[in-house]
């Protein structure tokens, strides 16, 4: 006598509906980690004050580094070098001004490589959203 084989399947469309649901599931449950505006802690120099952040603002025809007009990007990376000369080693915080463009936030951050690459190391840089350069403007009233 030969045995009998049994012919097990699984409704494989129905599993496909379970593994999308599945994908949807935790998508929708899960939280995600985003950083929020700027996060971070100011260092300190030898004497323990805090050191004032970098300030870059830029603007539709120019740049500011900490309120001093910065003409063009090799204007304001000149800048930046020399208050790395000077022993400044604070936070580049960049905010952008609603009518700047796209292009001169790229050119900052180029401006900010290029003294990267001068200084050999990283600059901890951060760009600000619209609501950080919101708060910024008023703390400053």
């Amino acid at each position: 006598m030969k045995a009998r084989k049994l012919d097990i399947s699984w409704p494989m469309a129905s599993m496909a509906d379970i593994a999308f649901l599945l994908i949807v599931f935790f998508m929708l449950t899960s939280a995600m980690s985003a950083d929020r505006g700027i996060r971070h802690a100011l260092a300190s120099d030898s004497e323990g004050a805090p050191l004032a952040a970098l300030t870059i603002r830029v603007y539709a025809h120019g740049f500011t580094l900490n309120d001093l007009p910065m003409d063009n990007n090799h204007q304001l990376a000149d800048g930046i070098q020399e208050l790395w000369a000077q022993g400044h080693r604070a936070p580049i915080i960049v905010m952008t001004e609603p009518d700047a463009s796209y292009q001169q936030l790229i050119d900052a951050v180029d401006a900010i490589q290029r003294v990267e690459h001068r200084v050999r190391t990283t600059l901890e840089t951060h760009i600000a959203t619209a609501r950080d350069r919101d708060l910024f403007l008023k703390s400053r009233q």
